[in-house]
């Protein structure tokens, strides 16, 4: 059945156009969402007559409604039509919900856009830092490998000089242990040898006063003894300049040790997070002269500000080896890396071997300056080697005042009997000297005595002075 909705009349003072109910009622129905029960109880009665309907329409904004020429089947389509309204008020109700849903989450997403823009420039940056620090650490460690080389190369050189000293050290340890026991032979075998008369010999020369000689070569024989003994003083000397030489070498490379261990020191304060000072290592205040003093006052301080500038050194180095890195991630991967390097291992052992080297010089100044190799760390082993030392010194001194005294008693003894030579030689008559000087007998010679200053400290002790002194060639062995 089709139906066309009916023509009402609507008073001209309310509506200027014709009134259109299906408008009227979406219109109206939008405007009075707080009052949404109304229409449908009104619905309800439109059922039961007109009245219903009239209240249906006032409800939604239409009066003066005629609703006079409609019959059941009206009523019931705009019933129907008002419970569409409602339906489509839900609906819309909910679309405006899940716009407002999807509003919500376009926010959130564009909130999470930009965090992830944020985060991703934040990253860039990161990388770009990162990049230029890789590089940076890259560098450093090309420039600490080409370092490390060179250094190995110089304590390579080092080393093999230090290896050709000690050798030295010992060649000159074992020829002075050679001459101790000559000279100690010699002494022990001056004491046991007499005279005929029963009296001890003045000294033990190199040639044997025995053996018969020509009377001419009697004064090269004593100008040679003296030239002997001198030039042995002379060697000695040589001998001990070179010690104090040796020692003041040590002394130089140990300052190369410590300005050394001051630079590696700085390079890894660079690359270490710890904000710790720096450790400095302070170097021996010993003024190059001091070490022409004397050997007890050389023991007693230079050798000991040595020893101990020494383990300084080394307590820290191994403090360097044995401190932990920083904090930073990025620092702590990298100092991994460098400690798993093979140059770093290759530092660590040069490290070892420069301590073993070090070792080895306290053993040669010990040696220089003891005459006896003594370890640096055993204080008892030390002590009780300085102790034996130290008794074998007195004992040594004991047996050279003795010999000294000896000597002065042989010596005053021989002086007496050249004194007594010349004075004998003085009253010969002037025939037995103008025979002796036109060649007739056996010749003499006048030997003007020149004595050095043990010779004349000698004298002195036997009471006779050196200016009076003449020995008589014939006359000197018999």
């Amino acid at each position: 059945m089709e139906f066309s909705p009916p023509n009402h009349n609507i008073t001209a003072a309310k509506q200027k156009k014709p009134f259109n109910v299906f408008q009227d009622v979406d219109e109206n129905v939008l405007r009075s969402k707080n009052d949404r029960k109304t229409p449908g109880k009104a619905i309800k009665k439109a059922v039961s007559g007109k009245e219903g309907l009239k209240e249906v329409a006032e409800s939604v904004g239409a009066f003066n409604v005629d609703f006079s020429n409609l019959n059941s089947e009206t009523v019931n389509f705009i019933a129907a039509l008002a419970s569409k309204q409602r339906m489509t008020e839900a609906e819309a109700e909910q679309g405006r919900a899940e716009i407002h849903n999807l509003r919500v989450e376009k926010d959130a997403l564009n909130s999470t856009i930009s965090q992830t823009s944020a985060r991703l420039f934040t990253l860039e940056q990161e990388s770009a830092t990162s990049r230029v620090k890789l590089e940076s650490l890259s560098k450093q460690f090309r420039e600490e490998k080409h370092r490390l080389t060179n250094e190995r190369d110089e304590l390579r050189n080092l080393n093999v000089r230090l290896s050709g000293r000690d050798e030295q050290y010992k060649a000159a340890g074992r020829k002075r242990e050679n001459d101790y026991a000559r000279l100690q032979k010699q002494l022990q075998t001056l004491s046991n040898q007499r005279t005929k008369d029963g009296k001890y010999k003045a000294f033990a020369a190199t040639t044997s006063l025995t053996k018969k000689t020509k009377p001419g070569d009697k004064t090269a024989f004593l100008s040679k003894e003296v030239s002997s003994l001198e030039m042995r003083n002379l060697e000695l000397l040589e001998e001990n300049n070179d010690l104090r030489q040796t020692l003041r070498t040590l002394h130089a490379e140990i300052q190369d040790l410590v300005d050394k261990y001051d630079t590696i020191n700085k390079y890894y304060m660079k690359i270490r997070t710890s904000k710790s000072a720096e450790e400095k290592v302070n170097k021996v205040n010993v003024e190059q002269g001091r070490f022409n003093m004397p050997m007890d006052w050389l023991k007693t301080n230079v050798s000991e500000k040595l020893f101990q500038q020494l383990l300084d050194l080394k307590e820290k180095c191994q403090r360097i080896i044995l401190e932990t890195s920083g904090t930073e991630e990025e620092e702590d991967k990298a100092l991994a890396k460098l400690d798993e390097s093979e140059a770093v291992k290759k530092l660590k052992k040069k490290i070892k071997d420069l301590k073993e080297i070090v070792e080895q010089q306290d053993d040669i100044i010990q040696v220089a300056i003891f005459d006896e190799r003594r370890g640096p760390t055993d204080d008892e082993m030390n002590m009780s080697r300085e102790e034996d030392l130290q008794d074998m010194k007195e004992q040594l001194r004991k047996e050279r005042e003795d010999l000294e005294n000896q000597w002065a008693e042989v010596s005053k003894m021989k002086m007496g009997e050249f004194i007594e030579s010349q004075m004998a030689g003085t009253l010969m008559s002037s025939e037995q000297q103008s025979r002796r000087a036109s060649g007739g007998g056996s010749p003499f010679v006048v030997i003007p005595f020149e004595a050095t200053p043990e010779t004349r400290l000698i004298l002195e002790r036997a009471g006779v002075k050196a200016e009076d002194v003449k020995i008589h060639s014939d006359e000197l062995f018999d």
